[in-house]
This record gives structure tokens, sequence and C-alpha cells, in this order.
């Protein structure tokens, strides 16, 4: 548990709990999805884009994480090599995030589906 504490301050913790926010959401959403009162297709739609968000938000974070380190490196002059790769290997931290629930959702996607043809 540290170490995810660890990763979400690393990768930005703007972007980060962002994510797992949404991430929330499409949780919750499913959920309310599995219940037949509900009109799944609107809950499949704001799963979608909520997945959508999520994935942008970590490819935007990822951005800017590589543009301040760039900053850093231009105002450092010389730095080293294996800090540039410590420092980018951190940039990625939150677009795999948002991959990871973009991906989590739309399998969520693909079983709301699955079940409304089941419902038909």
């Amino acid at each position: 548990m540290k170490q995810i504490r660890i990763l979400f301050i690393e990768g930005g913790p703007v972007f980060m709990y962002s994510i797992l926010l949404l991430l929330i959401i499409i949780f919750i959403l499913f959920i309310l999805g599995l219940n037949t009162k509900i009109n799944r297709q609107k809950t499949i739609d704001l799963i979608s884009s909520f997945a959508l968000i999520a994935i942008v938000l970590g490819l935007l974070g990822q951005a800017i994480h590589i543009c301040s380190i760039l900053n850093l490196a231009q105002m450092a002059g010389d730095i080293s090599f294996g800090l540039m790769i410590i420092s980018s290997k951190i940039t990625f931290f939150t677009s795999i995030f948002g991959a990871i629930t973009f991906i989590i959702a739309r399998l969520g996607i693909i079983i709301l589906v699955w079940i409304k043809k089941e419902d038909k």
C-alpha cells in the first residue's frame, strides 16, 4: 500500500487522484448498470466517456511531466543520463494508470453490452 501511495505522489497527485476518482465513478456506474431498472445504454455511454477522460488525463499528465523534466534539464545544463532515465520513467505512471482505467472501463462495457443482449 505504501508503494502505491509513492507511485501516486511521483506520478503527480493531481492527475493520479483524478484518474482514481474516474475509476471509482466507473465502478459505481458499472454496478448501477447491472441493475435492470436503469437505462443500460446511458450507463454504457457514461462509462465510455469517463474512460476516455481517464486516458486523456494520463497522456496529458505525461506530456506535462516530460515538459517539466526538459525545462529542468535545460536550466541545469549538463545532467547525467541516469537521472534523465529515472525522471522519464516517472512520466509514464499517469499514462499507464489512465490506460489501465480505460481497459477496466472497456471490459465493464463489454459485460454490460453482453447482459443487455441477453435481456432482449
